[in-house]
């Protein structure tokens, strides 16, 4: 700054940076605000209010990048500051005027106090380079550096100290407080500068001190306020009209203060710049803001520091000495700006009180409006009138309650309408509502009238008529409020209706109403309880709960009970059925719900509810749940389960017999056409898909087919599906009811029939070529007739026994030893059978398996083997043997045959050699080995453990009777 006085100036720079207000700054926005209704272009409001700024290091290439744009930004303004300071000097190391203070106040002013640190480094740094710029001592430019920079610092701490951070001249306290701490700071700044300057040059103190004195104060008054000024502008731009005008007064000012520095000096000067420059400065404080002000006195000090600088005019007279026209420069440029900025703050100061004054006007105003027409909208009646009863207002549903508009100020209220009690005598004027208000000044509350209007008609009313004080308390008049109570009195009666359709409700559908009071345990009911609980109305009425509980059954009291105490603010409902005994013994069962009321401690008060009685349909789902119990178990126990679907959301519903069938969980009510897909044998899916699209695509309402599953164990089952499908008005199929019943059984039957029919042809065909065989045998044995007939009879005998014995034991335990020798029996002859092996019976299942593999072999051996020759020879031997893998020993046996005719093996098995080798693996989890060798066929058979019955009488585990036989391989 100081250095300013020596080297010059610039003009003020402002450059703007996006700084975030401080939370000061917001803390002042919010607590000077004033109220809505007095806030002047609220809009704009917010963003004009404060001017802290704060300066952060929020992340470090922007903030760096801020830094640095404010640090030159602030160093190029004070430099060209700085300079003009310099041109203005009228001889060299004589500063009068110092604009690089204003500068460095203003920048610190405007940008806050988190930006002290850049704009104090580029202030110092910049008073030091200009000083060596314009000729100064490193070490006196350093001195003036220090200096500057302090007073800067120590002016904005003042004024933020004093007045705040929110500094905007609009007051003339505060340009005053700025004067007294711009006055301070330079005062100190000076007295540093002046001890630089005469240490450095041969200059008195007290002229040195007085010199940097004025230019400092000068630069500081004129261009900080200009700063602050146009800081404020980017957040509220002034209209057209302020910045045209300004704009204009400013160049007038400047023209008028050149013309009348450079007139000559006559006694008529003094009056010049009164009569010419006072009014511009007026015109510029009445109609612009303070930053026009501001600009003027800074238009002023350079226009008369020029003049003196450059001496010309008024303030350059070479006859006068230079000290005294120093003094009167600076003495006209204070004087001038000091002008400017308290006429510029007043104004503005006036303009603010006017704004807020006509805001409240206005808000009276509109208050007003707002009253009448809040009163104007209400659906109550409203009328006022004065002491003498005539009516001064009455709003629109007034007149229409009255059904006729008074004259205002001139009708009373007694004449317009007249008042009834309710049972329709006329009420006397004292004893009206209004007329008691007039003349004793109380309040009248709670009376009902009937109000009869002119054409006779009656409107019942509740009139509540307030008096009206002035401020002696005297009584000045009436408001009243008529509240129409047509409305409610035709709701009361429609409650009343509803009251009494809800009690014939209650009592049709057997349902009473309780409210029962938890502190004082009184419980009230409808008067259809008497018909539910037995007691009567007298005992009912006002009786404790503890009456109502006793009769509870004991068996749910406590459920009842446990209700009730749980009852909480966050649940205060309960739903219970329970069990009742009445007075006269009967069992009722009632369904009862309610809900609880608590205080603000969450204390409960009462409980209100309904309580039904449901004998009739406890009896009902009784007799319901056992029917269904009793059709649950025909359903197991006959193997039949019902289901039902529709069609477009693919849940079914399906029973217990369904669930038993399909192998699902007990107690599973629903499952999924797609679950039931995947438990449909794969061959038969296809199949029943394209039944049922037939179906749909008939619109057939019944259907029957059979298909097999498979269980979730792995078992498959056969099912018999009958269903009842129903259909839309198009013809689309909606819903689908059926029955499934398990057909296993009955499938074996049908199974084993058709085996049992095939496998006696097959029988009947190789007896005949038995016989056939037997009969050439015979013949080549025996010459004589008579020896022919009787072997042949005695071998067909044989063959009638073994068929027999499988017969007459009913599928009953057989000796392996007899089924043996009765399947060889037809063909032994001589020593050509030898039969061996230990006393084993085989189960019945197994006795028929094992009698037809024998008979395949014996017949083969009759028909091919070894039997069908007089050397041949069979051998069969069976027992039971360890097969070394700790399982009961199975039973083994062993066919072969010898000496009989040479063996080929058949190209194409036949229905024998089929049976022969898969019988017994399919059916009996067995082995059979058989061999077609040359010299005879071998047979090996092995039939599992549990297939023996120890010599025991065995029956079967089919609940048949018999075995379980499947197709063979043929």
């Amino acid at each position: 700054m100081k250095d300013g006085c020596v080297k010059g100036g610039s003009k003020g720079v402002v450059h703007l940076i996006r700084w975030r207000r401080t939370e000061k700054a917001r803390e002042i926005q919010t607590g000077s605000t004033p109220p809505k209704a007095l806030q002047i272009k609220a809009s704009g409001a917010a963003c004009r209010e404060p001017r802290g700024f704060k300066f952060e290091f929020c992340s470090l290439f922007p903030s760096a990048q801020r830094t640095v744009g404010l640090f030159i930004a602030v160093g190029v303004a004070y430099f060209f500051a700085t300079w003009l300071g310099v041109a203005l000097r009228p001889q060299v190391a004589l500063c009068i005027y110092c604009p690089a203070a204003g500068v460095a106040v203003g920048a610190l002013i405007l940008f806050g106090p988190n930006a002290r640190m850049p704009i104090a480094t580029s202030v110092a740094i910049t008073t030091v380079a200009s000083g060596i710029m314009f000729g100064k001592s490193p070490w006196e430019a350093a001195a003036f550096g220090f200096v500057n920079t302090g007073q800067a610092l120590l002016t904005t701490w003042l004024v933020e100290r004093w007045l705040g951070d929110d500094l905007k001249l609009k007051a003339v306290p505060q340009v005053l407080g700025f004067l007294v701490a711009s006055a301070i700071g330079v005062a100190l700044g000076a007295t540093g500068a002046a001890i630089a300057k005469t240490l450095a040059e041969p200059i008195a103190f007290h002229y040195a001190w007085q010199v940097c004195f004025g230019a400092c104060l000068l630069g500081t008054l004129t261009i900080a306020p200009l700063l602050i000024g146009l800081g404020e502008l980017p957040r509220e731009l002034p209209p057209r009209r302020e910045l045209f005008e300004g704009t204009i007064a400013i160049v007038i000012f400047t023209l008028l203060s050149v013309l009348l520095i450079l007139l000559p000096q006559e006694p008529w000067d003094s009056a010049l710049p009164v009569a010419f420059v006072l009014p511009v400065l007026l015109w510029l404080a009445v109609r612009c803001r303070p930053v026009f002000g501001a600009a003027a006195a800074s238009v002023l000090a350079v226009t008369i520091f020029w003049s003196t600088a450059s001496h010309t005019g008024y303030f350059g007279g070479a006859s006068i000495p230079l000290a005294d026209r120093i003094l009167a420069a600076q003495t006209y440029a204070t004087a001038g700006t000091l002008l400017a900025l308290i006429l510029s703050a007043l104004f503005a100061e006036r303009r603010s009180r006017e704004a807020l004054l006509e805001a409240g006007n206005e808000q009276l105003r509109t208050q007003k409006e707002t009253f009448r027409r809040l009163l104007g909208s209400l659906p109550a009646p409203i009328y006022t009138t004065d002491k003498a009863g005539r009516i001064t207002y009455c709003n629109q549903a007034a007149v229409d309650l009255w059904g006729t508009r008074p004259e205002l100020g001139k009708d009373r209220w007694s004449d317009l309408w007249r008042l009834r009690y309710s049972d329709g005598t006329p009420v006397p004027l004292d004893d009206r509502p209004t007329q008691i208000v007039l003349n004793e000044g109380r309040a009248v509350r709670g009376r009902e009238a009937l109000l009869e209007r002119p054409n006779g008609s009656l409107v019942p009313i509740m009139p509540c008529p307030a008096p009206q004080f002035d401020e002696q308390g005297r009584i000045i008049g009436v408001v009243n409020m008529q509240i129409d109570l047509t409305e409610r009195k035709q709701a009361e009666a429609v409650v009343k209706e509803s009251e009494s359709r809800l009690a014939d409700g209650l009592a049709a559908g057997h349902v009473m109403a309780f409210d029962w009071n938890a502190v004082t345990g009184l419980t009230q009911r409808s008067d259809n309880a008497t018909d539910v609980l037995g007691f009567n109305q007298d005992e009912l009425t006002g009786s404790p709960r503890n009456i109502f509980l006793s009769q509870v059954h004991p068996d749910d009291r406590t459920s009842l009970k446990q209700c009730i105490r749980a009852l909480r603010r966050e649940m205060p409902s309960y739903a219970l059925t329970f069990r009742y005994v009445r007075p006269d013994g009967r069992l009722v069962w009632l369904e009862e719900a309610g809900r609880g009321e608590f205080d603000a401690t969450g204390k409960l008060l009462r409980v209100k509810g309904l309580t039904r009685d449901i004998t009739d349909r406890k009896q009902a789902e009784n007799a319901l749940a056992e029917r269904n119990a009793q059709l649950a178990l025909a359903g197991q126990a006959g193997r039949v389960g019902s289901y039902a679907y529709d069609v477009n959301k693919g849940v079914m519903q399906i029973s217990e017999g369904y669930a038993a069938i399909h192998g699902l969980p007990p107690g599973t009510t629903e499952t999924t056409l797609c679950e039931w897909r995947s438990r449909v044998h794969p061959d038969d899916l296809r199949r029943v898909e394209a039944f049922r699209d037939q179906v749909f695509a008939n619109s057939r309402k019944e259907s029957n087919i059979e298909y097999r599953i498979v269980r979730s164990d792995g078992e498959m089952r056969w099912v018999e599906r009958r269903s009842s499908v129903s259909y839309d008005g198009n013809a689309r199929p909606t819903r689908v009811v059926g029955v499934s019943i398990d057909v296993t059984e009955r499938k074996r039957a049908e199974e084993r029939q058709r085996i049992l029919v095939a496998e006696l042809d097959h029988r009947v065909k190789n007896t005949l070529a038995t016989v056939s065989s037997v009969v050439s045998q015979t013949g080549i044995g025996n010459r004589s007739t008579t020896d022919f007939v009787a072997a042949l009879e005695g071998r067909l005998r044989s063959m009638a026994a073994t068929h027999e014995l499988l017969g007459a034991r009913c599928w009953h335990g057989v000796s392996m030893k007899d089924l043996v020798q009765r399947e060889l029996a037809p063909y032994a002859a001589r020593n050509n059978c030898e039969v061996s092996g230990a006393e084993v019976v085989l189960r019945a299942e197994a006795s028929q398996a094992m009698a037809m593999v024998l008979h395949e072999l014996a017949t083969n051996a009759a028909k091919y083997g070894a039997l069908s020759t007089k050397e041949g020879r069979v051998s069969i031997r069976w027992d039971q043997r360890l097969n070394g893998r700790g399982h009961p020993p199975p039973l083994v046996l062993e066919w072969r045959e010898s000496d009989g005719p040479p063996v080929i093996a058949p190209s194409n098995p036949g229905y024998g050699t089929s049976t022969i080798r898969d019988l017994i693996p399919y059916e009996f989890g067995g082995t059979v080995d058989l061999a077609f060798a040359p010299e005879g066929i071998r047979c090996r058979v092995e039939l599992p453990e549990i297939w023996l019955g120890n010599g025991r009488e065995l029956v079967s585990d089919d609940p048949n009777g018999g075995a379980s036989l499947r197709p063979v391989i043929r």
